[in-house]
């Protein structure tokens, strides 16, 4: 089994579990606007409810990039949500059932970490 948690790696041949580091923000305003970019110059796209959960994908400045539903993404403003801390019950799992690499990035060329031997059931 592969584990990889906060960067570290263990392998087994059974089967092959990762936990990815999922960040999650939780709208602080009444509304909040989503934008298009980084900045109040950039145009609206949409608005999200107060207590709406956003997940994360970067961080620019004061601004956080994040994916909405129907799998948008727009930025929003860091002082008006509240950063979640990530646990173990929100991180998501997958099980690998053949052979696979653990890479540095999300990227075919990025460098191999780790790689898990073909699976058994």
């Amino acid at each position: 089994m592969l584990f990889l948690i906060a960067g570290a790696i263990a392998v087994s041949a059974v089967t092959t579990t990762v936990l990815a580091n999922n960040t999650t923000l939780t709208v602080r305003a009444s509304v909040l606007n989503v934008r298009l970019g980084p900045g109040l110059a950039y145009n609206v796209m949409g608005r999200v409810n107060n207590g709406t959960q956003l997940t994360v994908i970067s961080k620019s400045n004061s601004w956080y990039q994040v994916r909405l539903a129907g799998n948008k993404i727009g930025w929003v403003a860091s002082w008006l949500v509240d950063q979640n801390e990530p646990s173990t019950s929100s991180a998501k799992v997958a099980t690998v059932t053949q052979a696979a690499n653990v890479r540095a990035s999300a990227s075919t060329t990025a460098k191999i970490l780790a790689a898990s031997a073909s699976a058994t059931r």
